[in-house]
C-alpha cells in the first residue's frame, strides 16, 4: 500500500491547530519535528538514551508530518487541509513559513523505518540486549 507523507513547515504556536486539522482529515496521527527538542532538558530516571539527529530538524519553526493512504480523493483532501491551514490567519496565528509539501512513502519502508533507532544497549558486563536485526 502506498500512503502519502504531508510535511507542513510551519511556526510552533500552530501545532495543535495544524495537528487538529490533520487529524480531522484522517490522520491517525501527526509527527512534530521541533529544534526546541535538540535542546530539552530530560529526565533519564532509567538511563534513557536520545540519540536525536539535527538533520531531521528544521533550522526554524517545526515540521508537523502526517500520513493519508494514497486513494481518489487525495487531493480533495490535502486542498481541504491547504484551506483550513490558511484558515488560521483569520485567528491572528503565526503560522511560520506556512509551506505544504507532499510524497509518496511506500508501506513497506515505513513499516521498517523504526528499526534504525534501536541498536544493542549493554546492560551489565554479561547481559546486552541485542534486536534481531542487528548483527
Amino acid at each position: 500500500m502506498k500512503w502519502s507523507e504531508i510535511c507542513i513547515h510551519t511556526a510552533q504556536e500552530a501545532i495543535e491547530p495544524i495537528s487538529h486539522i490533520l487529524h480531522e482529515s484522517g490522520a491517525s496521527g501527526v509527527v512534530i519535528e521541533d529544534p526546541a527538542d535538540l535542546v530539552k532538558d530530560r529526565d533519564t530516571t532509567f538511563g534513557e538514551i536520545y540519540d536525536l539527529n539535527v538533520e531531521d530538524y528544521p533550522e526554524e519553526g517545526v515540521v508537523i508530518k502526517a500520513y493519508l493512504p494514497v486513494n481518489s480523493f487525495l487531493a480533495e483532501t490535502v486542498d481541504g487541509i491547504k484551506k483550513e491551514i490558511n484558515g488560521l490567519l483569520v485567528y491572528d496565528f503565526d503560522s511560520g513559513a506556512n509551506k505544504v509539501t507532499i510524497s509518496e512513502v511506500n508501506e513497506e519502508e515505513w513499516a521498517t523505518a523504526w528499526k534504525k533507532y534501536y541498536h544493542p544497549v549493554k546492560i551489565s558486563e554479561r547481559f546486552t540486549i541485542v534486536p534481531t536485526w542487528e548483527e
